[in-house]
């Protein structure tokens, strides 16, 4: 498993080196010239949920694209690795180090963003009670038995040139991407900021605050994920050891899942108002910045499918 998280969240994941819970699902929606914003026809490339994201559906459609391009990255960097004729001992050490490069698949920790601007079912945020994501150390040790101290030394070298290499396709994409995200997330701070989601804000802030929240969790419901973040991940850094997850996650996962729970019923009760709010901004918002930066998000959509195509051909050819 790996990781690739949006914009906003990728210097946290590159600075703890975690391998993130994922969840993934389908569908999107493309922007039609003339028709007023997004209509429903779906798109392959799920680019609008991957870069700028209004509604579930098009989290679930970024999500899939963000895998999808994971998918055809990773099978490229195995690819890259094998032509350089290292022994399957030595390339398996480089397969299971690929869990701390940022290739990276959509995980619970980007979930847990987008909850943050109310971008989730609360209906299924109860059911699940999974609203904080648990982040675990990915590390695998390899077995290094008969791997002589030049050819670790070669393969950790050539891992990050394989990895360089397999993200190549898809730069231009993300250069295109980021600068709509900045632009987007701007829109999304100004509304974040006004008299109408603030009100907004201290109800929700209240209804926490009488279910125990501390205060500094009851600010919007970025705080308030922020805190259950670290409320079910202090100390919380597990190991994984030949596949498995160590008896340390095994002791806790229980109680961290009971706190978890417990907390997103509270977050299910109290977000209600606010979160029908913010969705019904966002879809209002990404309509006209569609319309506005039209040219943009096009060629944006265009090089997305052509990065996937030429990566899928890649692979092909290997």
């Amino acid at each position: 498993m790996t990781i690739r998280l949006r914009i906003r969240g990728a210097m946290a994941a590159r600075a703890t080196g975690a391998v993130l819970v994922v969840a993934a699902v389908a569908g999107c929606s493309s922007l039609v010239p003339g028709s007023g914003g997004l209509t429903s026809q779906p798109t392959n490339s799920g680019v609008i949920g991957y870069f700028m994201p209004a509604t579930t559906t098009q989290v679930s459609s970024g999500t899939q694209f963000q895998q999808t391009l994971s998918t055809l990255e990773k099978e490229q960097f195995e690819a890259c690795i094998r032509r350089l004729g290292f022994p399957a001992n030595v390339q398996s050490i480089a397969f299971d180090n690929l869990n701390l490069m940022p290739f990276n698949v959509s995980s619970a920790y980007q979930r847990a963003q987008e909850a943050g601007l109310g971008l989730v079912n609360l209906s299924t945020i109860q059911q699940s009670g999974l609203l904080a994501p648990i982040y675990f150390a990915g590390l695998n040790r390899p077995n290094l038995s008969g791997v002589s101290a030049a050819e670790l030394q070669a393969v950790r070298f050539d891992q990050w040139r394989c990895w360089s290499q397999a993200q190549q396709p898809a730069r231009q994409l993300n250069l295109l991407g980021a600068a709509l995200f900045r632009q987007w997330y701007a829109v999304q701070a100004r509304e974040e900021a006004s008299s109408q989601v603030q009100a907004l804000d201290k109800t929700f802030g209240t209804c926490v605050t009488k279910e125990g929240a501390p205060r500094t969790a009851a600010g919007s419901l970025r705080q308030f994920i922020s805190w259950l973040e670290s409320v079910i991940n202090r100390g919380a850094f597990f190991i994984v050891r030949g596949g498995a997850l160590g008896p340390r996650f095994s002791s806790s996962s229980a109680a961290l899942g009971k706190t978890d729970a417990q907390w997103s019923a509270v977050f299910a009760r109290c977000a209600g108002p606010l979160v029908a709010v913010l969705q019904g901004l966002w879809l209002e918002k990404q309509q006209a910045f569609m319309q506005t930066h039209f040219q943009e998000v096009t060629e944006l959509q265009t090089v997305a499918a052509r990065t996937l195509s030429t990566l899928a051909q890649v692979n092909q050819q290997q």
